[in-house]
């Protein structure tokens, strides 16, 4: 499948992506556009891109074409306890208030994890919910996890995790929550599994039922590392569909890249250590003056956490991480509709994208989790010759995620001398030399990230949190 998308169409798919996905694919990003297409067409039964593009774009979509575009658009980077210092200050400041102001009440926490991609935020959140609460037995605690990609959606029900998921988790909380299953998985224990509840949700269209009845009911709503992909009404659109499903002084916890004021200008902004969080005011006037407490509930709209993308415009739409990629699912029973019959686009300049059959089911095996099946498709890939350096960057992901580091960073290491200009070869590089511990090359692969695209956001945000556990306030700056 080579054929590539014309200008005006991609165009014209941005915009529908923006529209019914909230997505923002600006003009540089079109490559990735033109190749996440190749692997909808794929699963949508075309022989290539433009002709599925032509298609699409001839009607609203359905919410299968929805879930298909999903799943090729969207990332599923997450780790357990990942960005610690969100989760410390809901452990720390927010939970003990909640639990001291429900404790003589309803007993009742209700937390929204918002794009929870795999899984891994709302079983940490149940782990430290856990760990806080003795008595969760005699708490109605429930915690609804959605995402708009149905097969991040499977795995996070399905609960069973790689070595990649637990990289800065301790060696106790996996003994105490998880079990061994099979060759280097672990399983989520049940008495934590059955606090999380999964559902299909697309933050840019209407509210689904589940949503709907727990509108205005959410204490905590966390939503990290996604409207940074999002487009600027998008983004605005779903910081005052927060606001309205959050019960009075609840919590907003967003990824410190995501801290825009501009963006959350109905919230009350809350300051913690390494952290700015926004809280929906409490209607009671008094609540509203007590805030969060002195030491660090101290309201600030005048300043903030200085961030990459304020108006959550020009940022990365696609970038595949290791253990991620646009997944490719298996062909659905669902007939769909042939393409109309219309004259052939003009291709594009610039390299194909990866679209082989073997790419595809590289790619949706790595989905799958099956690491070792992903990486021997991806080297009979490279051995047609098509040595291509996404096929090397995919074949470094199963490495990575099979925990062989030493072969996913020789297999970067090509993709980064085959496709030098690519910053997203050099963000995976440095992902995987993290993994290492080999710091001082994470964070110089990062600087060659930004340097190549200084909108490549979690690049940024990889580097700040090597400066802050190196001590190098000058690191992040270079």
């Amino acid at each position: 499948m080579t054929d590539s998308i014309s200008e005006p169409y991609l165009s014209r798919l941005s915009d529908f992506i923006a529209l019914y996905l909230g997505l923002h694919f600006p003009q540089k990003r079109w490559q990735d556009l033109d190749r996440a297409m190749s692997a909808a067409a794929v699963k949508l039964g075309f022989d290539n891109a433009a002709a599925c593009a032509r298609w699409l774009l001839s009607s609203p979509p359905s919410r299968r074409h929805i879930e298909v575009l999903a799943s090729c658009l969207t990332v599923g980077e997450s780790y357990f306890f990942r960005e610690m210092k969100g989760f410390e200050a809901f452990l720390k400041h927010i939970l003990p208030d909640l639990i001291a102001s429900r404790s003589k009440t309803t007993r009742r926490i209700r937390i929204w994890s918002a794009g929870c991609a795999t899984g891994e935020e709302p079983y940490t959140i149940a782990m430290l919910l856990d760990q806080k609460l003795p008595s969760l037995c005699d708490w109605d605690i429930n915690i609804l996890a959605t995402d708009i990609n149905p097969f991040f959606l499977k795995k996070a029900k399905e609960g069973l995790y790689s070595e990649w998921s637990f990289r800065g988790t301790r060696s106790d909380i996996k003994e105490r929550y998880f079990i061994q299953s099979g060759d280097r998985l672990f399983r989520v224990a049940g008495n934590i599994k059955k606090m999380v509840t999964f559902d299909y949700f697309n933050l840019v269209e209407d509210p689904s039922p589940l949503i709907s009845a727990d509108i205005g009911t959410m204490d905590v709503i966390f939503c990290r590392n996604v409207l940074m992909y999002f487009d600027t009404t998008g983004a605005g659109k779903t910081a005052r569909r927060f606001y309205h499903a959050l019960t009075d002084g609840g919590w907003l916890i967003v990824s410190p890249a995501e801290a825009s004021q501009a963006l959350f200008s109905e919230y009350a902004t809350e300051n913690f250590p390494g952290a700015i969080l926004f809280r929906k005011p409490a209607t009671d006037a008094a609540e509203r003056k007590r805030g969060h407490g002195t030491e660090y509930g101290i309201k600030d709209t005048s300043r903030g956490m200085k961030t990459a993308n304020v108006e959550m415009g020009e940022v990365p739409a696609s970038i595949p991480f290791p253990g991620t990629s646009p997944t490719h699912a298996s062909a659905s029973s669902e007939q769909e509709p042939p393409p109309q019959s219309e004259e052939t686009e003009n291709r594009t300049s610039g390299p194909p994208a990866p679209g082989s059959d073997l790419y595809a089911e590289a790619s949706e095996l790595l989905e799958k989790g099956l690491n070792r099946e992903a990486a021997a498709k991806a080297l009979a890939l490279l051995h047609q010759g098509q040595s291509d350096a996404q096929g090397m960057a995919l074949l470094a992901r199963a490495y990575a995620n099979g925990g062989e580091a030493e072969k996913a960073l020789e297999w970067c290491r090509r993709a980064v001398a085959a496709e030098r200009l690519n910053a997203v070869h050099y963000y995976l590089l440095a992902t995987i030399a993290q993994e290492m511990d080999q710091t001082e090359a994470a964070a110089k692969a990062l600087r060659q990230a930004l340097y190549l695209d200084q909108d490549l956001v979690p690049a940024h945000i990889a580097l700040g949190v090597i400066s802050r556990k190196t001590g190098s306030v000058a690191l992040s700056e270079k």
